[in-house]
Order: structure tokens, then C-alpha cells, then sequence
């Protein structure tokens, strides 16, 4: 909108604003997320996830929290980001939705990378032996493919 009226100025902005406040953003993997394991039984990655990002003391499973330590760890660029599309969103300049999309899109990366090149405790010569590899976090990729963001309203 082009328009140098201070009252119309106002309550566009004010609009937008109320827009940015009414909806929320969600990063990790949803709870209806699943895959097959190697013996073709369901697993949902939202419960794995959980147990490897807080750890499973009967389960044997060391916290790796790849998940509760992205946003400290890059909240200087997610911050960056979020001030650049916010803003554009609060002007006008793109709808706060996209705005939004654009911040999951950016922390799901980050929580992507972290989670892939954290510096987490190994695994066990168990899980060595049962996964074939030494990469803690990673088995057949699906956790971390399921990494995605949503945006809603709040409630």
C-alpha cells in the first residue's frame, strides 16, 4: 500500500502486528511421523527423537540434544533472520505467514545441522554393531528428514 496518511499508516501497521502476535511457530517432527525399522515394524520419529534428544537411562541412550540446543546455538542468525522477515512482514512487504515459513524453513535447517554435525557422545559397540556406523543420531536418515516446521494460530 502507497499512502503517506499517518492514519492509514497506523492501523496497517497495527494490523500486522496483530497478525505477527496471532500466530505461532513449530519446529521439530510431528507426532504422527513414522517409518519402518529394519524389521519392518512402525516407529514414530517424535518418540525417538525425544528419547535421544533427553537421553533414556533404561533404553541405555546418552542425551543427545539436538533439538533443545539448536536455537541457543544459532540464535544469533536465526534472530537475524527473524528481525529482517518480521520487519518486512510488519511493512508490508510480504504476508506474515510467509514470513513465518521463512523463519521454519531457517530453524529446521539449523536443527538439520545440528543434529547431524553436533558434538554428541558416541555410540556403543552395540549400536555400532546393530546400525553398522558410528554416526550417533544418524540410522536411516528418517528422523532427520522428518525435521519440519508448521505455522498456526494460536489457540
Amino acid at each position: 500500500m502507497k499512502t503517506k496518511d499517518p492514519e492509514i499508516l497506523v492501523k496497517s501497521l497495527r494490523k500486522r502486528i496483530k497478525e505477527v502476535n496471532q500466530l505461532q511457530l513449530k519446529v521439530g517432527i510431528p507426532k504422527e511421523e513414522s517409518a519402518q525399522d529394519k524389521e519392518g515394524d512402525t516407529i514414530f520419529l517424535a518418540d525417538i527423537a525425544y528419547q535421544n534428544n533427553f537421553g533414556s537411562i533404561s533404553r541405555g541412550i546418552p542425551a543427545r540434544p539436538f533439538g533443545t540446543t539448536t536455537v541457543p546455538r544459532y540464535k544469533d542468525k536465526i534472530n537475524k533472520v527473524m528481525k529482517t522477515w518480521l520487519r518486512d512482514a510488519i511493512e508490508g512487504r510480504m504476508e506474515v505467514v510467509d514470513a513465518y515459513d521463512r523463519i521454519g524453513f531457517t530453524v529446521a535447517g539449523y536443527m538439520k545441522k545440528n543434529l547431524t554435525h553436533g558434538e554428541w557422545q558416541g555410540n556403543s559397540e552395540k549400536t555400532i554393531k546393530l546400525k553398522g556406523s558410528d554416526q550417533p543420531l544418524i540410522d536411516q536418515g528418517n528422523m532427520r528428514q522428518a525435521i519440519t516446521w508448521i505455522t498456526e494460530d494460536v489457540k
